[in-house]
């Protein structure tokens, strides 16, 4: 059935608002999304107080604020407790490699390990040796507890070396206080005893720190020879140096009993 004339009229018109409304609808979107990104971008632009994400450092590397400790600052921080001193100025490209006195990373690793001991006593001035007036010295480079008077066992043959601080020394012995008891002490390493005598505060008989009665001569290690099960190694607490040695194990020489820090 045709329409009249003014119906058709009136559809046409219609349809163009409808038409010209959607444009408009979308002309206006258009717009406010590019106001918006125009807006985020000037903001970025700006100058102002640094937002999250900023990569701008606090100071650049050749300026004094960003100076730092050296790795060998911190291990000798670590091995002896002294702290070190920030370098001044800005930062200067080295010219050569590290010598071959410096300390790595994992060695920088281990050091914290050693250090994750607290001192509950009284500390060296070198903060090696702490006394905790218990009748025990523990060394902090390694965490070894150390009897104090390193004479009170006196001096036997190796077989009653291994056995003797095992099986009799404990708390009220010695001047020991820690609490200590059967088993808790045992003969120290070649290595370490040997330890003891090197490094910062080093130990010898006219040397002693926080220890007593530490004996000029021979000390027995638990340590045998590889090629000779008769002999064991020991340690000579007078010598400069401190001096390795080893001898057979019928021979007398002292005892210096160690143990963990537990």
């Amino acid at each position: 059935m045709d329409l009249p004339l003014t119906d058709t009229y009136h559809q046409s018109i219609t349809h163009t608002q409808r038409r010209y409304g959607t444009m408009r609808k979308g002309k206006i979107t258009l717009l406010v999304v590019a106001l918006i990104t125009a807006f985020v971008a000037t903001g970025l632009l700006l100058p102002g107080p640094a937002r999250a994400g900023d990569l701008e450092p606090p100071a650049g590397p050749d300026d004094p604020a960003s100076a730092m400790y050296t790795i060998e600052d911190i291990y000798h921080y670590l091995d002896t407790g002294v702290a070190g001193t920030k370098r001044t100025g800005g930062f200067v490209e080295p010219t050569s490699p590290p010598g071959p006195t410096g300390h790595t990373l994992n060695q920088v690793h281990d050091k914290i390990g050693e250090r994750c001991i607290t001192c509950t006593g009284t500390l060296s001035a070198g903060g090696r040796w702490c006394d905790k007036g218990n009748g025990t010295v523990t060394d902090m480079t390694t965490g070894l507890v150390w009897l104090q008077n390193a004479g009170c066992m006196g001096k036997m043959n190796w077989p009653d070396a291994i056995k003797k601080p095992i099986e009799e020394l404990r708390n009220g012995n010695c001047g020991l206080t820690d609490g200590s008891i059967w088993g808790d002490w045992r003969l120290p390493t070649k290595d370490e005893l040997y330890g003891i005598t090197q490094g910062t505060e080093y130990v010898r008989s006219s040397d002693m720190h926080f220890f007593s009665n530490v004996q000029s001569g021979g000390c027995w290690s638990r340590t045998t020879l590889a090629f000779g099960s008769d002999s064991a190694w020991g340690v000579d607490m007078s010598m400069v140096f401190g001096g390795v040695y080893y001898n057979d194990k019928t021979v007398i020489s002292y005892v210096w009993p160690v143990r963990p820090d537990n």
